[in-house]
């Protein structure tokens, strides 16, 4: 339910994304980040490999996976992030594998920091080089050994909310996560289908001294990137988009709640998953809520998920709502179908004392099931698999 940040206004405002990545291809030139360009939100790149200030060549990749936060076509495709600031950082030696990436990698950290940016993507991972002596070893991904890692628990102390993908290695001999994903307070991120299952490739937990790794998952089967020319979307598969769709999600609801620390987003974000009472070395702590973080922020009351026993009355062309505790506030309403996509919404002015929203034209929705979400002020309420019927 990460959409409802955005409809409540919040798509990353004044925060600033440091996305690190091989490449970003004619990212200065895609109509997707026009937006980005025009508002100045798209600042100046840098190339750690080549010490110069242009990222914007070698691959595609990176414009792909900075297209899940920051694209911004309505109609076509709205990044997680649309309104955030994003910094392309070229950390990537295309062509090879050697260790000597990990420094690139810890210098574009390191630069992240000094622009003062509050998150850090990077679809990126190191487990083999191409000189077989050099590669890592899975009984070391403690967080505590490989360079990589430790300077992104160092950049989360400094208050740097790092996301890194898991990898994709679930599906090789390898099938664990890599470095920096074993890193310590940073939000490793794991890929689903949309059916909520795990992917085949994504790569497992725990970390070697027994964390619960991936943290979170998110969409990584046919996730939806920009293509390089014109005005088309494809499908792409890896955790190299679930990292950057999550990371763009902690954005938004970051920017909600702007003087909140890094930690307490990272909390939110952990607590709302799915499987948060038993989590897993599949999927860690699940799928997160954003609708249940956001609530779990605000301080003032927890989020409520009702339960059936709730009362659903329906007067000629009203829909009441009579809650368990009653209720005399105003209210914004939103419908959901089963798909996710808002039907019907509306603001009610509450003058009643008799505790109940009332909600007009429901009579224009087709029999099915709906979820109906209710934000007044800082409380969130949520009415599963409601059935609508004429």
């Amino acid at each position: 339910m990460g959409h409802i940040i955005h409809y409540l206004g919040f798509e990353g405002q004044n925060k600033w994304v440091g996305v690190m990545d091989g490449g970003f291809t004619q990212t200065n030139e895609m109509p997707f980040f026009d937006s980005l360009r025009i508002h100045g939100n798209l600042l100046p790149s840098k190339d750690m490999v080549h010490g110069d200030n242009y990222a914007y060549e070698d691959s595609s990749h990176g414009s792909q996976v900075l297209s899940t936060m920051g694209a911004n076509l309505p109609g076509l495709m709205v990044g997680t992030a649309p309104s955030a600031s994003y910094v392309c950082i070229k950390t990537e030696e295309m062509g090879a594998e050697n260790p000597v990436e990990e420094e690139y990698w810890i210098r574009g950290l390191e630069y992240a920091d000094s622009l003062g940016v509050d998150v850090v993507n990077s679809s990126l991972g190191y487990t083999s080089f191409d000189v077989r002596e050099l590669n890592h070893e899975k009984e070391k991904l403690n967080g505590q050994t490989y360079r990589a890692s430790l300077a992104a628990t160092i950049a989360a102390t400094k208050g740097i909310l790092v996301v890194s993908s898991a990898g994709n290695e679930g599906n090789g001999s390898w099938k664990t996560i890599g470095v920096p994903a074993d890193a310590d307070l940073i939000l490793t991120i794991g890929a689903v289908n949309n059916r909520g299952n795990k992917t085949n490739f994504s790569s497992v937990g725990p970390s070697a001294d027994g964390r619960i790794k991936p943290e979170i998952v998110a969409l990584g089967e046919r996730s939806a990137v920009a293509h390089l020319k014109g005005y088309q979307v494809n499908g792409a598969n890896g955790t190299s988009f679930s990292s950057p769709i999550l990371a763009g999600m902690a954005t938004s609801l970051w920017s909600a709640f702007p003087n909140k620390r890094n930690d307490k987003i990272r909390a939110a974000i952990i607590n709302s998953g799915s499987q948060i009472m038993q989590p897993d070395s599949l999927l860690g702590y699940g799928i997160p809520d954003f609708t249940k973080a956001f609530a779990h922020l605000s301080g003032v009351v927890p989020y409520h998920q009702f339960d059936p026993a709730t009362r659903i009355f329906k007067l000629n062309n009203d829909l009441q709502i009579i809650f368990p505790l009653g209720w005399n506030r105003d209210a914004k309403y939103i419908i959901y179908d089963a798909f996710g996509e808002v039907v019907l919404q509306g603001n009610q002015k509450q003058t009643s004392s008799l505790g109940f929203l009332d909600i007009d034209e429901y009579d224009s929705l087709p029999p099915n099931f709906y979820q109906i979400l209710v934000i007044s002020g800082d409380f969130v309420f949520r009415v599963h698999d409601v059935k609508l019927s004429k």
